[in-house]
């Protein structure tokens, strides 16, 4: 029963300090939050962070991580790609925060850069190149991966008043159909 107790206190932490970076950095530069100023906003103690954290790196990775792992526990190959786009859209909404916070990372920054490869690698699994395809897997990948952060850049930044469903629409015909088009799809 104690552990159980400690699970939770552990999940809690790093909940609080997962949101708590987030929400800092949608207020300030990444590179200037401090710790303390972290723990001050999670309300845990300073030592907490560093017995769950190495580095404020590790804690965003986790935090956008957990964001990307949700996604994917949210989308199934079995739907169809309009399906997959509006539970992407959908995931976007309910982690807007995680989303935004993302957006303000340099492309050089090294969890940025963790991240797009993960995200290259999981988009990858879904694709085989056609034969007759003069466009290799791995272009049409990063032109998917990027034309789908640009998306999100105009979703959650630019003053709008499209409904997830009509932005997924718009997603498919201009950036997954395409690339399907350009490369044999698998899903």
């Amino acid at each position: 029963m104690v552990q159980y107790s400690q699970d939770r206190r552990v999940i809690r932490s790093r909940r609080l300090l997962s949101t708590a970076l987030l929400e800092l950095m949608l207020q300030m530069e990444y590179e200037s939050i401090s710790i303390r100023q972290l723990t001050d906003l999670a309300d845990v103690g300073y030592a907490t962070f560093y017995r769950h954290f190495k580095s404020k790196d590790e804690l965003l990775g986790v935090a956008l991580g957990s964001v990307l792992e949700e996604l994917g526990r949210s989308v199934s190959s079995d739907m169809k790609k309009e399906e997959q786009a509006v539970m992407f859209l959908r995931n976007v909404d309910q982690n807007r925060t995680a989303y935004l916070a993302a957006l303000t990372l340099p492309p050089a920054h090294p969890v940025f850069k963790t991240l797009h490869e993960r995200v290259k690698q999981l988009v990858a699994i879904r694709y085989v190149s056609r034969a007759d395809s003069e466009i290799p897997l791995s272009v049409a990948v990063n032109h998917l991966v990027w034309a789908t952060y640009e998306l999100l850049r105009w979703y959650l930044l630019e003053p709008h008043d499209y409904s997830p469903e009509q932005v997924a629409a718009m997603y498919v015909k201009l950036v997954l159909q395409p690339t399907d088009d350009a490369v044999n799809e698998q899903w």
